[in-house]
């Protein structure tokens, strides 16, 4: 089959090929997904974290990256069916729809997730046309309207699925082992950061403490043993502190100085802004300043150059001090025990938020430099991997 994608076509209302540069006029051989892959859709048990086996939703998918359950159940919850094996791509189809990735270690799946295997198809081709603008279009146009997006395994099936020579096959698989070479040397690196943070804010110390002594009238050593930890500072502690909370604004324009707000946080990065205001520079940001998530998932940067005006469901943070540098806290925020830490002092009924004065009493890591050297090496082979894979996903966009 012969498919005629016009991708300049607006509202000129043409299609003479004349009219357009010769890159607007793409002509693809397709095949229809379905004639060329298995789709099977997941199911929920009835109970979950009553096993070891990986149990992958919605918020576990990210396009190019290998998913990681934080739920988990039994082997016999559910029919072999609903298992999702190694190399088997996982496509969400409702809320944030279309994104595609391939899974490392077997696991079940939601209703909100469809398992895609092929057997005509490398698993490391079809991911990449999976993820490619030209098929991300195509599920766009076909998903529903609505607050909460959904898309209709009847009409993934019909989703077409560009057909390419063997050259271009060959340099997309090398491209997408290369990504998921990428992806397990940021998981082993993030892995390191966190050792080196859980190594130094877990080595405990035990005293007798005399005043339980006199309190109580007691001396055995169960009861009088108390712990401490000499490796932890609090916030309040730094030298130079300043926090404040962000700014709320409600008027925007399609100019000026961007304006961000919990959303447009991921991974440690301000994703692509499309929200601005005008007048705002005495509310930007400045650099080695940290902007932390008041509410939900609390989420951390450190601002490098970037000139942003931070939202209300921000806390800004600015320190001076030679114990730790902006950078390695905000590395800290995100990892497992920075935010364990974190949450211990979130408060509210309907809606826990992490307050200013809350932020102050947070416990924090006191690193020896040998550790600051380290944890600043892993910083930067982290940010190097993460341009590669950057580049590479680029690439992927538009592979044909």
């Amino acid at each position: 089959m012969i498919s005629v994608f016009i991708s300049k076509l607006k509202k000129t209302q043409r299609l003479d090929p004349e009219f357009y540069s010769p890159q607007s006029v793409v002509i693809k051989k397709t095949k229809k997904l379905s004639d060329i892959a298995d789709i099977t859709l997941g199911t929920t048990p009835g109970k979950i974290n009553t096993g070891s086996t990986p149990f992958y939703k919605v918020e576990n998918i990210e396009k190019w990256t290998t998913p990681t359950a934080k739920k988990h159940i039994s082997i016999s919850s559910l029919p072999a069916k609903f298992i999702a094996k190694k190399g088997d791509i996982l496509l969400t189809i409702k809320g944030r729809i279309g994104d595609a990735t391939l899974i490392e270690e077997k696991g079940f799946f939601n209703q909100d997730i469809a398992r895609i295997n092929s057997q005509k198809v490398s698993p490391q081709l079809l991911l990449a046309l999976l993820n490619s603008e030209f098929v991300q279009n195509q599920i766009k146009k076909v998903s529903t309207n609505q607050m909460h997006p959904y898309i209709r395994i009847s009409d993934l099936r019909k989703i077409h699925i560009p057909q390419l020579d063997a050259l271009d096959i060959e340099k997309i698989n090398k491209k997408v082992k290369d990504l998921a070479r990428l992806n397990r040397q940021i998981h082993q690196s993030k892995i390191k950061i966190n050792q080196f943070f859980q190594k130094k804010i877990t080595n405990k110390v035990y005293k007798i403490s005399f005043n339980r002594i006199s309190k109580y009238d007691r001396l055995d050593a169960e009861f009088l043993l108390t712990e401490t930890t000499q490796n932890k500072i609090k916030i309040n502690e730094l030298k130079n502190l300043d926090v404040r909370i962000g700014k709320y604004i409600y008027k925007f324009t399609k100019k000026g100085t961007p304006y961000i707000r919990a959303k447009d946080i991921k991974n440690g990065k301000i994703k692509k802004i499309n929200t601005f205001v005008l007048n705002g520079k005495k509310s930007q940001t400045c650099p080695q300043e940290i902007l932390l998530t008041r509410v939900g998932d609390v989420k951390a940067i450190c601002v490098k150059n970037e000139k942003v005006i931070p939202s209300d469901n921000f806390l800004r943070m600015k320190f001076n001090d030679t114990q730790i540098t902006p950078q390695i806290l905000a590395c800290f925020f995100n990892s497992p025990l920075g935010r364990q830490e974190l949450n211990r002092h979130m408060q509210g009924s309907k809606q826990i938020r992490l307050n200013k004065k809350n932020l102050l009493n947070v416990s924090i890591p006191k690193l020896s430099s040998d550790i600051k050297i380290n944890i600043e090496k892993e910083l930067n082979n982290l940010s190097k991997y993460e341009e590669k894979k950057e580049k590479i996903i680029s690439e992927l966009l538009d592979p044909f």
